[in-house]
């Protein structure tokens, strides 16, 4: 395996954290907007693709 090879999986998870951290504090001002107490991740998600299609 080589260094960058190594590297790799580290820089992944990340991005990941850090994406997934962006989602949580979009989800959150979204329902705050929107007055909603519970939605699911892939409600939110289906609710911003549709909103950004408009």
């Amino acid at each position: 395996m080589t260094a960058l090879e190594q590297k790799i999986p580290t820089t992944t998870m990340q991005v990941y954290t850090h994406t997934m951290q962006q989602l949580k504090m979009a989800k959150l001002q979204y329902m705050a907007r929107k007055n909603i107490v519970t939605l699911h991740d892939r409600d939110f998600l289906e609710y911003v693709v549709m909103e950004a299609s408009q």
